[in-house]
């Protein structure tokens, strides 16, 4: 999307049959709009020069092919081999579905409107258009941003991002999780907001979890260089700044303030790669949340002892929230039942 025209013509482009233009643009990639509604997509891509440019940005994510993301699995063994070897680059198998491109696309186009409307302003010739992109629960999607930075973005995660990086730095904002491999430019650093805080980069590969209901923030480094700066005060130019090492996570705790620094655990690219989560003396309580945003069913703790209890084990995002509750079941020392009503599931001891 390139944004060229003065605010009162982009406004009016953007607002034009604004009732069912979207709805027709996605009907023409999905291949079901009838013979009325390509005609007044037609004429709304007549119109202006920027809708044009819109409806191709959106065919770009319609035919994005994850079989043109480089296989590279001979690297990712080598990492599994050995750890502290970090030179590689990654491979996603396919997460991108039918229908997850269609929700892709339908939240970027509303994205887009309210975010060309805010971030114009009156009388000033020089535009700020973003993209933004929310992956719901249960799903998990691929962007290359304008510099030919590759995300791999996480379910129930937003990413907010410019058309174009044309400023002194390359700014977007994560809400959620998101594997980022940076490509690199020594004069534009490569800066992730995430709420108060912030990841500031060069050209590297790390991962970032910032999901604002959980207390921690973490950042996770596979090679080069990031710089995690947590807000000092309440003044948004304030920043303690602190430099994760490669084969390293760096956590903030929100709730206490203070900052923790491991190693990376050997499952970290299992989950990138092949969706499988793996997690150690880990509380039923922390794998409900993860539970939720992958499966998109909420656990509720009818017993609330069942909150403190751990587990160790894996689970994969292929699979559904039956498994995943029945290895609960079967591996719990004390005997638990549940019952799902819609996307919520309840827990609780036997009677």
């Amino acid at each position: 999307m390139q944004i060229t025209s003065v605010t009162g013509v982009i406004k009016q482009s953007i607002k034009m049959d604004s009732k069912n233009i979207w709805q027709n643009v996605s009907g023409k990639l999905a291949g079901e709009n009838t013979k009325e509604q390509d005609a007044a997509l037609d004429e709304w891509l007549q119109a202006e020069k920027t809708n044009r440019n819109i409806f191709e940005r959106l065919l770009e994510i319609w035919n994005y092919n994850p079989a043109q993301v480089q296989d590279t699995s001979r690297m990712y063994q080598k990492f599994r081999n050995r750890v502290g070897q970090f030179e590689h680059t990654s491979r996603v198998h396919n997460f991108v579905s039918y229908g997850l491109r269609i929700s892709a696309i339908l939240l970027l186009l509303v994205g887009m409107t309210i975010l060309i409307q805010k971030f114009i302003l009156p009388g000033n010739e020089t535009q700020l258009a973003y993209n933004e992109i929310f992956v719901p629960k249960g799903n998990r999607t691929f962007v290359v941003l304008p510099d030919s930075t590759k995300v791999w973005i996480s379910n129930s995660t937003k990413l907010k991002y410019p058309h174009e990086f044309s400023g002194k730095t390359r700014e977007l904002f994560l809400t959620g999780e998101a594997y980022f491999e940076v490509a690199h430019n020594k004069h534009k650093p490569f800066i992730v907001n995430i709420g108060a805080n912030r990841i500031k980069v060069l050209g590297t590969k790390f991962s970032v979890t910032a999901y604002p209901e959980d207390n921690l923030v973490r950042a996770d480094l596979i090679s080069g260089k990031i710089q995690f700066d947590i807000r000092s005060g309440e003044s948004s130019k304030n920043y303690k700044s602190f430099f994760v090492t490669p084969g390293h996570s760096m956590e903030f705790n929100k709730a206490t303030n203070t900052i923790t620094d491991s190693e990376i655990p050997e499952g970290f690219y299992d989950y990138w790669l092949h969706g499988l989560y793996a997690f150690k003396n880990e509380s039923l309580e922390s794998l409900a949340r993860k539970v939720k945003r992958i499966y998109n069913v909420e656990i509720i703790f009818e017993d609330e002892y069942l909150k403190s209890k751990r587990y160790n084990g894996s689970f994969s995002v292929d699979d559904n929230i039956f498994n995943f509750i029945e290895a609960i079941k079967q591996t719990s020392v004390e005997p638990v039942e549940y019952r799902l009503d819609g996307n919520k599931l309840f827990i609780n001891l036997k009677k």
